[in-house]
């Protein structure tokens, strides 16, 4: 059984080649190949846009700030027809947002290429596609939260946030020119959260850059969540950010300070595991390594190494 909404589907793609689909339909699609580091979206069989292209070259322009592929699209790109590619089909049956990446440079891609280029360049860009697929067409056409910090003194929560609807977008769309006007803080609630057909509420912070203070006297102690979005002056809200604060018993300050531009997933960290250095014969952890990166950054180099480490290795864009 699919699951895509019945009224999102159709059965002759081919047929109904500019007829769009809602900017509410959901789902993100994505065939994997290589090679060429280039972004296909529909359609394939034909040098034509779909009726949703503004909003498919919205979001190929957000993936490409991470990867920096070329495009290979309708009147962008374009390279040759291609019948029967399962992200037409993908697109024109199910209403999901259809994409192919070509990734790397060779059909059998030098593992060190693919951990140090391809992986980091791609893994941000599929991050992405997932906080957007719920409605992929619309979510990309608002401003990204870009900076957010959050600190907290006693009962007082602080926060302060940037959003931008062109830091994340590869050149200069027609999407991407609009002004923030404002963003809105939700505490231990999604803001597509739904109690008897309700939302929840809400605090404002107006325009693209600012702080602000929240009583949290009446929340319990221990960690609690915080989601933001932003808002730009054509009414279109962007990707969800989220982050976390912790409530001491005591008070102080448990403040933490992200960059979701670089770390789509959330706030950074490395963890408490090991790893082995077969050169020295001997297991090390991430604070031994980020006193040794001189010597031994070639470790984050290896996969099992930066998972660890995402912060010292610098690569908590793909990790955090």
């Amino acid at each position: 059984e699919s699951i895509f909404p019945t009224d999102q589907r159709k059965t002759d793609p081919e047929g109904q080649v500019s007829q769009p689909f809602s900017e509410n339909a959901n789902g993100i699609f994505f065939d994997i190949h290589s090679y060429g580091e280039v972004i296909i979206w529909p359609w394939g069989h034909q040098n034509l846009e779909t009726g949703n292209d503004s909003g498919l070259e919205t979001l190929v322009n957000k993936y490409k700030h991470f990867n920096n592929y070329g495009y290979a699209g309708p009147l962008n790109g374009y390279s040759y027809p291609a019948s029967g590619a399962t992200d037409d089909w993908a697109y024109g049956v199910l209403g999901a947002a259809g994409m192919t990446f070509e990734l790397g440079n060779n059909f059998y891609q030098n593992c060190n290429y693919f951990e140090s280029n391809v992986f980091p360049q791609n893994a941000p860009a599929l991050t992405y596609a997932a906080k957007v697929s719920k409605a992929p067409y619309r979510t990309p056409k608002g401003p990204d939260v870009t900076n957010l910090s959050i600190a907290t003194d006693e009962n007082i929560l602080t926060i302060t946030a940037t959003a931008s609807d062109s830091a994340l977008s590869a050149g200069n769309y027609a999407t991407s020119r609009q002004s923030v006007t404002g963003m809105k803080v939700y505490l231990d609630a999604h803001p597509d959260d739904r109690i008897n057909g309700q939302g929840p509420s809400s605090i404002d912070l107006v325009g693209g850059s600012g702080s602000l203070s929240i009583d949290i006297s009446g929340y319990t102690v221990g960690k609690h969540v915080l989601y933001i979005q932003a808002t730009d002056s054509d009414g279109y809200s962007g990707p969800v950010t989220a982050s976390y604060f912790t409530k001491e018993s005591s008070g102080g300050d448990s403040g933490e300070e992200i960059s979701p531009s670089a770390s789509p997933g959330g706030i950074c960290a490395d963890s408490d595991g090991t790893f082995r250095v077969h050169t020295i014969g001997e297991d090390r952890d991430c604070d031994w390594l980020s006193i040794n990166t001189e010597r031994f950054g070639y470790l984050c180099s290896y996969m099992d190494v930066v998972s660890l480490c995402p912060l010292t290795c610098d690569q908590c864009e793909v990790f955090a």
